[in-house]
């Protein structure tokens, strides 16, 4: 697996990079410590499968920086560490395209399952955050249906569709990957969107994680092993 770190504290990068190698052999990481030394990545051709993002880097604003990062890297997975724990915050990364959003002080294990989640098409997100208030959306919290029941109430490229958008995909990108118009998968998300009863993507993320829709998280495990794919899960 390919990472890259983007983060301007010398001491936490040197430390993750010792602890990731340490459990996770084989994987490649590299760190920048600017948004400008990460595009240089980007114009050197380099291509990761995830970015860890510091939200908060000094002369840059963090979402300026995800946006932008999310353009140059628009196939990886984007994972947010930082230390902000303001559940407005991280709802906002999400809905700029982040993949998910780790604490900086959770253990590494946790940022382990983070990654895992990600590859596997889900999207993370701390545990304990509060339900947020978006416009439009049903009030009550009803409880979670019959294990794939709305997804059964999608066709595939429906599915498809939904899941690419939650994890920060635009509607360029996923037409692209699925040969089709954006016109056709801003159909398909209008319908999924229906079904999931909500308004726009940060709230389809938050209703499609507490109803636990993502594939394959349901068996994720602290330690991560990559799963084979023909291109990047984000």
């Amino acid at each position: 697996m390919r990472l890259l770190l983007v983060d301007d504290h010398k001491m936490f990068t040197e430390s993750l990079t010792m602890a990731l190698d340490r459990l996770q052999k084989g994987n490649t990481l590299l760190v920048a410590q600017s948004r400008e030394e990460a595009l240089d990545y980007a114009s050197a051709g380099q291509r990761f499968e995830v970015i860890l993002l510091d939200l908060h880097m000094p002369g840059n604003d963090g979402m300026d920086n995800l946006a932008i990062l999310r353009k140059a890297y628009d196939t990886a997975c984007i994972v947010i560490v930082s230390g902000e724990t303001d559940p407005r915050i991280v709802f906002q990364t999400i809905e700029h395209g982040a993949a998910g959003y780790v604490s900086k002080a959770s253990d590494l294990n946790t940022l382990l399952e983070a990654l895992e989640t990600v590859l596997n098409g889900g999207v993370a997100l701390p545990s304990k955050l509060p339900r947020p208030q978006f416009p439009g959306a049903q009030p009550p919290a009803r409880p979670p249906p019959a294990h794939n029941a709305v997804l059964d109430a999608l066709s595939p490229r429906q599915r498809e569709a939904l899941f690419s958008a939650i994890r920060g995909q635009s509607n360029k990108v996923i037409a692209r990957e699925m040969c089709v118009t954006p016109s056709t998968v801003k159909h398909h998300l209008a319908i999924a969107f229906k079904v999931l009863g909500v308004l726009n993507r940060t709230a389809a993320v938050y209703e499609a994680n507490r109803l636990q829709l993502f594939p394959d998280t349901e068996s994720s495990q602290p330690s991560y092993r990559a799963p084979e794919r023909t291109h990047s899960a984000c």
